[in-house]
């Protein structure tokens, strides 16, 4: 199951991750720095690109999902270019694989309409909303982070 980085304001479902305000213990304290160094880092990246695309700024409920996905696809393969084309006048050239983005975005999976596995559908659901379940997810995150970055002996 996918989760998402999210603010307080969201329902504590098992797929948001929120902040955790006031860290206490080293592992914690990791953790929230690097969900700070992730959440800043798609900021960025959609400041860049609104900044750039204006169409991302404007309404977009009307939409379908693939529509949605592909003008963000398109917005960040321009954005590459422009970076690319703007960093040879400075630097030898760059070469960016666009194929393995193309690949990548289109093995996310962006349903619409009815539910193949409608039973599996209400499983997960119901999964996600169940009480509790959502403060696992960030528990198993902290460990991981924790593993990880003890592992690879890793300084923040």
């Amino acid at each position: 199951m996918r989760y998402y980085l999210a603010n307080d304001i969201y329902f504590d479902w098992a797929t948001f991750v929120k902040v955790i305000l006031m860290p206490q213990g080293e592992k914690r304290k990791l953790f929230v720095k690097c969900q700070e160094w992730a959440r800043k880092d798609v900021e960025k990246a959609f400041d860049v690109l609104k900044s750039q695309f204006t169409i991302i700024c404007g309404p977009s409920r009307n939409w379908q999902m693939g529509t949605m996905k592909n003008i963000i696809l398109i917005c960040i393969i321009l954005n590459n270019m422009i970076v690319e084309d703007e960093w040879d006048t400075y630097n030898d050239n760059v070469n960016i694989d666009y194929n393995y983005i193309f690949e990548e975005i289109s093995n996310i999976d962006v349903s619409h309409g009815a539910h193949s596995n409608f039973v599996a559908y209400l499983q997960t659901r119901r999964y996600m909303h169940t009480r509790g379940v959502h403060q696992q997810l960030p528990a198993n995150l902290v460990d991981h982070i924790w593993e990880y970055f003890s592992q690879n002996n890793d300084e923040i």
